[in-house]
């Protein structure tokens, strides 16, 4: 699955992801598998966590590889500083810039004399007033469910091969992502349409939901700049692209995915109601049992459905569901914290022994 949702500039973006780099930087226990299976945690074996990596024809651009330092990352992605000094294109405009000249243009509005022209003013300074520049885009690729309780629950190689064949599934999206938008917009209001060098993205691997469940996924941190074969500047994407080519990309992701651990650990799939995938021999009760993100969404989204049947008398259509979800995932949203490998996979099978596996 990919999901895609805009970064604003500013520091504070920048320092959130930087520690979801050092989270998944650190070294996390996985269980050895006996004879007899899984028994406890008292024998583990450690494996380090795939790191962050540079991706992308822009970051061959710009000479960046290997791991995504912050000395790199920070002015590249809060301010559009390219690496050795410089901005890439016009410098992204910080929140605090943005509130600034709201609050100017809003103190000068209140020296209009007729009211409702004062009025008027403030109103569209508040609707359309400057706004922080956006500098990234951030694309997260993730596996179903059943596919990260084979990684919890595998070996050492099984382990290795569910990351390597998610990664694998990745490039597959990220190829189609730079292939169908990486284009840049010139011209008056952006009329022209440009080809470019390629996309900067910084890779960020993280093993748990904010919930503490297991859940492989990879942040991908589109920048939101990109070098026109024209003329060799750096101009913002072309922000309609990307959001039009998501969903080609994650169905890509899907299928790789499927191929890459088939070919590896010969799985088997089964449908899933929606249309995606699960592995065969993953039931839907362990499933449920380790999805408490999501069935905390659900249960919001179903009270405010809910709630609007019985005021307006009908079901939401879907653009109302589709707003209520967001809502839901926002209501629902813990915040990012440290976990324990240890005490993570201690909880894990104790709620599978709950379940009978």
């Amino acid at each position: 699955m990919l999901t895609v949702k805009k970064i604003l500039a500013g520091r504070g973006a920048v320092d959130y992801y930087l520690n979801q780099t050092r989270r998944g930087l650190t070294d996390y226990y996985l269980p050895e598998n006996s004879a007899d299976g899984i028994d406890g945690i008292d024998g583990v074996a450690r494996l380090p966590a795939p790191g962050s990596s540079w991706w992308g024809g822009g970051a061959e651009t710009l000479e960046l590889s290997g791991e995504v330092e912050r000395a790199q990352f920070a002015p590249l992605y809060a301010k559009a500083v390219r690496p050795g000094g410089g901005y890439l294109g016009r410098r992204f405009r910080l929140p605090e810039e943005a509130a600034a000249a709201k609050a100017g243009a809003l103190l000068e509005a209140a020296d209009i004399a007729d009211r409702y022209e004062r009025w008027l003013a403030r109103h569209e300074i508040r609707r359309r007033g400057g706004h922080a520049s956006v500098a990234a885009w951030d694309c997260t690729f993730s596996p179903p469910k059943s596919v990260s309780l084979l990684w919890a629950a595998g070996d050492r190689r099984v382990q290795q091969q569910v990351w390597a064949a998610h990664l694998a599934a990745v490039d597959a999206g990220l190829g189609y992502l730079e292939e169908h938008a990486a284009y840049v917009r010139a011209g008056a209001q952006g009329v022209r349409v440009l080809d470019t060098s390629g996309l900067v993205v910084a890779r960020m691997n993280e093993w748990t939901s904010r919930d503490g469940d297991m859940h492989l996924h990879t942040h991908c941190l589109v920048l939101n700049r990109a070098q026109a074969l024209t003329d060799g500047r750096w101009r913002a994407l072309d922000g309609r692209a990307l959001l039009s080519a998501r969903t080609g990309a994650g169905a890509l992701y899907n299928r790789a995915l499927e191929a890459e651990l088939t070919r590896r650990l010969g799985v088997a799939w089964r449908d899933r109601p929606d249309g995606l995938r699960e592995l065969d021999g993953v039931d839907d009760e362990l499933i449920e049992a380790f999805s408490s993100r999501r069935r905390a969404i659900t249960a919001t989204v179903e009270a405010l459905a809910a709630a609007y049947r019985d005021k307006y008398g009908v079901d939401a259509p879907p653009a109302v569901l589709s707003a209520m979800a967001q809502t839901a995932w926002a209501k629902t949203r813990q915040r990012k914290r440290d976990v324990d490998p240890g005490e993570a996979l201690e909880r894990w099978e104790a709620t599978a022994r709950r379940h009978g596996r």
